[in-house]
């Protein structure tokens, strides 16, 4: 019995993407390719391939008796070279995402990607805004340019508590979202609909950014004068004025290739000064401008701080179930 070494090849590619997938999942990095909904689904192609990899490895060790001739060939190329050729092509274009999967971080998307998958605000309207002043929202910008991190020990006395975190919970506990719950029951998800009309503070936290953010745009009158504090990265679009951003954030339906990109309009005196990309957590009060003649909540920011990247950058639609 020998052993044929290309089906045993064969064999080492399939288990080598089977380790891929259980190396994503055991550093919680398969949610930055994948919506955490299709976990399940990529523990099981984990599975399938360690299966092929069994079933190829048995037919690496078979016995073949068998001959190729070319007894009866009339052409005159060399058909080991353009086997091997082909196959080189072949195996390099499977080997390739292998490499790059075991030796090279996930990349995150950032505001270069966002400015290739399309505009949030157009320049038209950018433009519209500053001849016509945003509802008066540049007189209502307070200066934070002093003491831009701090916040005023006013506001936080006056802010309303957020009824999703536990009072007797440590602070920093309080603070982190939780991670990839993107499922909620109905009864969860309708109990937090009704209870977001009623906040006077609103904590964009990960697990209902994607609900909060699109009942907010629906009825944006609703929730004009409430507070919010939302983090995301800096986004900036062509033609926006000094004192204008977007804190924004990827959202991703199925797969990192259909992410898109959602935020709230901000408004803060250091706009000019901030990096693209440059992770904020900001607070401030929702105020309504105008965009394609569609109202919009923009934020007066008035306190702000640079944080690190979280560890899970993107966001996800909410699944509900009964």
């Amino acid at each position: 019995m020998k052993v044929n070494f290309q089906q045993l090849f064969k064999a080492i590619i399939l288990a080598a993407f089977a380790l891929v997938i259980v190396k994503l999942h055991v550093s919680g990095d398969i949610t930055k390719f994948i919506n955490p909904k299709y976990s399940m689904l990529s523990q099981i192609a984990a599975v399938i391939f360690l299966f092929l990899t069994i079933i190829q490895l048995v037919r690496s060790f078979e016995r073949h008796d068998h001959t190729h001739e070319h007894e009866n060939c009339d052409c005159t190329h060399d058909h080991e070279h353009t086997s091997f050729n082909k196959k080189l092509i072949n195996y390099s274009i499977i080997i390739f995402p292998l490499i790059t999967a075991f030796f090279f971080s996930p990349v995150i998307l950032d505001s270069s990607i966002a400015a290739k998958k399309g505009t949030m605000f157009t320049k038209k309207n950018v433009d519209e805004q500053k001849n016509e002043p945003l509802d008066d929202l540049d007189n209502e910008i307070p200066n934070t340019t002093d003491n831009p991190e701090s916040q005023n020990e006013d506001d936080l006395s006056n802010e309303e508590i957020d009824p999703y975190s536990n009072e007797e919970e440590d602070t920093s506990n309080q603070e982190q979202a939780l991670e990839n719950n993107n499922f909620m029951s109905s009864d969860e998800y309708n109990r937090k609909m009704e209870e977001l009309k009623g906040l006077e503070f609103i904590h964009m936290k990960d697990d209902v950014y994607s609900v909060y953010y699109e009942t907010m745009h629906m009825a944006p009158e609703l929730y004009e004068g409430k507070r919010i504090k939302v983090i995301g990265f800096v986004y900036k679009e062509e033609g926006f004025s000094e004192n204008e951003l977007v804190v924004a954030r990827f959202m991703i339906s199925h797969c990192v290739a259909d992410a898109s990109i959602v935020g709230f309009l901000a408004l803060l005196d250091d706009a000019a000064k901030l990096e693209q990309d440059t992770w904020l957590e900001i607070e401030g009060v929702i105020k309504l401008t105008k965009y394609n003649d569609m109202k919009l909540p923009a934020i007066v920011v008035d306190s702000w701080k640079e944080i690190t990247e979280p560890e899970e950058p993107y966001i996800f639609p909410v699944l509900t179930s009964n």
